[in-house]
């Protein structure tokens, strides 16, 4: 994208500046006449990341920068979004070092909250221009919603014959799907095909991605399956056609894959491919939600503990840092650190005295900066997260990377290290885990008649207790693992429901089962209002929660610290409630179903389950019109 952009901005000869692009790729000796002579450098997160230590040689382009141009502003949501206002934070430090204080400009897609997001972000003071003035050029686009469930052939299956006719068509084509997973497999079944068609996600090293854009662009490669790494505008040519398999977490989201076809003044068609779960399935009746869009609030939480300590180390590793130009939570946070002998004082403030640099150990993209190596045939693969390692690279996990088929052999975690071996195989495996949930604090309350719902935070205990060894919908296998609890604080919701709703329908239903129902349907739904991916969320049901003696149907964030998806579900709870009360009811199965309360990750292979019981709570809740206070 950078690229991209510097191009541009070689053709405009109307304005007379020097641009530079200062990333990962820029050779060494063009670096310091970059530095010194441009007035315009394009970079990235990551590059100004390590940027800042030397931020000496940069002296002459920051005393003398005007403004600060933030593209695609709408990604940095999340725990993303929370490192970079972080980062932010390091460079108005260094900044005001050089007496500079620039203007920042945010450019974004469409988002419900933009002033108030790009406070947060920034923090500074932001008015809103270009109100319903987009200045993107706006051809023709014909949308397909198209139901997978509707034919007994896997989503995948259906996937994969619309892209094979869209090439025979020369349509060239994206696709978009929601786990890495699906696009290796996807793109291993694309047969004939497979020459024209690449995979393209996270993971992969930045080579391999360079390689297949270029592809895309010259026109050798005439589809691409990708993740949402491909959501962002990187100039890959004209595109014809977009698939998107599962809603991708928020409705912008939606319409930023959408609009990677038909740019300039060329047609495009758009396919959403609604899976077999709770929220596509919702969306696929409720259409206008897709079509008549509310934009959703985005959110980020730069104060997350985990993230800021180690931002606030870097801080201090790059000038002096003193109390007052900190908060409450930072002054506590400096003098853990202090404590700690990892900052020491001087007589400008305190600095960082620890070992090494510690740019060098904080990723922008996760909070865990722990991760483990795939390494096949005695060359890395690819690597991954502690978490994800747990449930993607245990022993006997089917792995798949770029088309290919990989066993795992062994997981060392001391070493952090997975080996193993490239086999084609006619399975894949699908891990079971469970979670148990203690209450650490309410932050926040709302009650109702027999319930109350809560906002605070949870310790969470993860177990990956096994997986399934499947060739389709069909279980061949269950296997038992033993690996290592994983044990967090989180922000969570939490549902606490009246003895007397037991009462009611333990006679008539299976009220364990109706609980668990309910927090499938709940989980399943809450990235509509959260503007997050299902996988970022984590949920348990108690008949009896010991720590208050109720009923409690938890929702928690699968992240340390507070990322800010609990509290934006907890905001909207009863528009939340409501979905999940219409998608139940509107689900025409008789026992319960992967559309509206089963999931395939349930760690208790969903057992119990009553969708009668979870549809009587919520007509019970609704019957008395709900109304949280």
């Amino acid at each position: 994208m950078t690229n991209d952009q510097y191009r541009l901005l070689q053709e405009i000869k109307e304005l007379s500046f020097k641009a530079g692009i200062y990333d990962g790729d820029t050779p060494g000796e063009k670096r310091p006449q970059i530095r010194e002579h441009a007035n315009v450098v394009l970079t990235n997160p990551y590059e100004l990341h390590q940027i800042l230590p030397y931020h000496y040689k940069w002296s002459n382009f920051f005393q003398n920068l005007k403004f600060i141009i933030l593209d695609e502003a709408h990604t940095y949501k999340g725990i993303f979004g929370s490192n970079i206002a972080n980062l932010i934070f390091r460079l108005k430090r260094v900044l005001k070092n050089y007496s500079a204080h620039p203007q920042y400009i945010l450019s974004t897609a469409s988002i419900g909250n933009p002033v108030e997001f790009a406070v947060k972000l920034v923090g500074e003071d932001f008015v809103h221009i270009g109100i319903n003035q987009d200045g993107s050029p706006q051809p023709r686009k014909d949308i397909v919603l198209w139901n997978t469930t509707t034919s007994p052939i896997s989503s995948l299956t259906q996937a994969r014959e619309i892209i094979q006719e869209l090439i025979k068509l020369d349509l060239k084509t994206l696709c978009f799907l929601k786990t890495r997973r699906n696009v290796e497999l996807l793109c291993s079944w694309m047969g004939e095909y497979r020459d024209v068609v690449s995979a393209y996600r996270a993971g992969y090293l930045p080579g391999v991605r360079r390689e297949v854009e270029r592809r895309l662009k010259s026109g050798e490669l005439k589809a691409v399956l990708a993740t949402n790494a491909l959501e962002l505008g990187i100039d890959i040519g004209m595109l014809d056609a977009v698939l998107i398999l599962g809603f991708p977490g928020s409705v912008s989201s939606f319409w930023q894959q959408a609009g990677r076809a038909g740019r300039r003044e060329n047609p495009a068609i758009i396919f959403y491919l609604a899976l077999q779960d709770v929220l596509d399935q919702y969306l696929v009746t409720h259409p206008e939600v897709l079509l008549d869009p509310v934009f959703e609030k985005l959110n980020v939480t730069p104060d997350n503990p985990y993230i800021y300590t180690r931002h606030l180390l870097c801080a201090a590793s790059e000038l002096p840092l003193t109390k007052e130009e900190l908060n409450s939570q930072g002054r506590e946070v400096l003098k853990s650190l202090s404590q700690a002998g990892i900052v020491g004082e001087s007589p400008r403030g305190y600095i960082y005295i620890g070992g090494g640099r510690p740019q060098a150990f904080v990723s922008l993209e996760n909070i865990s900066q722990d991760v483990v190596q795939i390494v096949v045939a005695g060359r890395i693969l690819e690597i991954i997260d502690y978490q994800r390692a747990l449930r993607e690279v245990y022993p006997g996990a089917v792995y798949l990377n770029q088309g290919r088929t990989y066993i795992i052999e062994s997981l060392d975690l001391d070493k952090r290290r997975a080996i193993g071996r490239e086999e084609r195989v006619d399975y894949y495996t699908q891990v079971m885990e469970e979670e148990d949930v203690s209450i650490l604090e309410a932050k926040d309350s709302k009650r109702r008649e027999f319930l109350s719902i809560n906002f605070g935070y949870c310790q969470i205990k993860q177990t990956v207790l096994g997986y399934k060894v499947k060739k389709g919908d069909e279980v061949l296998a269950y296997r038992e693992l033993n690996l290592p609890q994983l044990e967090f604080t989180s922000a969570g919701i939490w549902i606490e429901i009246d003895e007397e709703v037991e009462r009611v329908v333990s006679g008539e239903f299976d009220y364990p089962g109706g609980l668990h129902a309910l927090e499938h349907l709940l989980v399943g739904l809450a990235p509509l209002v959260a503007s997050c991916d299902r996988g970022d969320l984590g949920g348990r049901a108690y008949p009896l929660y010991p720590q208050i003696g109720k009923s409690c149907i938890f929702i928690f964030e699968a992240f340390p610290g507070n990322v800010g998806i609990a509290e934006v579900v907890y905001t909207r709870v009863e528009e939340f409630l409501e979905m999940a009360f219409i998608r139940i009811k509107e689900c025409k199965c008789r026992e319960g179903c992967l559309s509206c309360v089963l999931s395939p990750k349930c760690g208790s292979n969903n057992q119990p389950m009553d969708k009668h019981c979870a549809l009587f709570i919520l007509d019970l809740l609704f019957e008395r019109q709900l109304r949280l206070r």
